[in-house]
């Protein structure tokens, strides 16, 4: 019989996979290097790391802020920017200037590879925190993982948009990443919030996304680069 801490170690695990699968399905004419795709997932398991350290500051300093604007002070600045901004960092450093990131959608695909494994790791760090593992795993499939994957993908989007045809900024690809991080994060910390609403915020920015990832395809056939590398 097969463990079950297995069970739950898949739970977590799967859904951060499942979501790197659908971006490299959606990049189906032209893969990137998978060696390239696993360091992006590397860099991504050691950001979370990252993020606790600097939340250690910058969630306690929002914490001083007038009640009214405490909470969603917490929820955009002291953990959206945080956990956003070590992402980016992981993945422009790694991809910037490699030869590889000639396509609109390459920047989607890399940069879900990074949100992914920051989540897998904040996955294991929720489900083995908690008494109820497999619950928190099945939730957080739901909801957390695919909630850093919309993120990135957008991200990843406006990055690549900025160094192929120098439309956004990096700055852009930042701050679409954080908006919808921290309003997911925002309506979760509020009382006055109902949680739900964190439903139709993934289904509709995921429906969002999915016209974009097809555009993005669709300019790069159109571009011409496709065919190129």
């Amino acid at each position: 019989m097969i463990p079950y801490g297995i069970y739950i170690i898949l739970a977590a695990v799967i859904p951060c996979f499942f979501y790197i699968w659908l971006l490299d399905r959606f990049d189906r004419f032209k893969r990137e290097p998978r060696i390239l795709i696993f360091k992006l997932f590397a860099a991504g398991l050691v950001t979370p790391l990252a993020a606790m350290l600097l939340e250690m500051v910058s969630i306690p300093l929002c914490e001083l802020l007038p009640l009214g604007i405490s909470i969603p002070a917490q929820a955009f600045l002291g953990i959206a920017v945080v956990e956003e901004g070590v992402k980016m960092a992981a993945l422009v450093m790694i991809v910037r200037k490699r030869k590889e990131f000639d396509e609109v959608l390459d920047g989607a695909v890399y940069a879900v590879a990074v949100a992914m494994g920051f989540a897998l790791l904040e996955n294991i760090m929720y489900v083995f925190g908690s008494d109820s593992a497999m619950s928190v795993a099945l939730i957080r499939g739901f909801t957390a993982v695919p909630l850093h994957a919309l993120a990135g993908g957008f991200m990843g989007l406006a990055l690549a948009r900025d160094k192929i045809e120098s439309k956004g900024g990096v700055s852009a690809a930042f701050l679409i990443a954080v908006i919808i991080h921290g309003t997911y994060d925002w309506i979760l910390m509020d009382n006055r919030l109902p949680g739900f609403l964190i439903y139709p915020l993934l289904a509709v920015g995921w429906w969002l996304l999915i016209r974009a990832l097809r555009k993005a395809r669709n300019d790069d056939i159109f571009a011409g680069r496709h065919f190129t590398r």
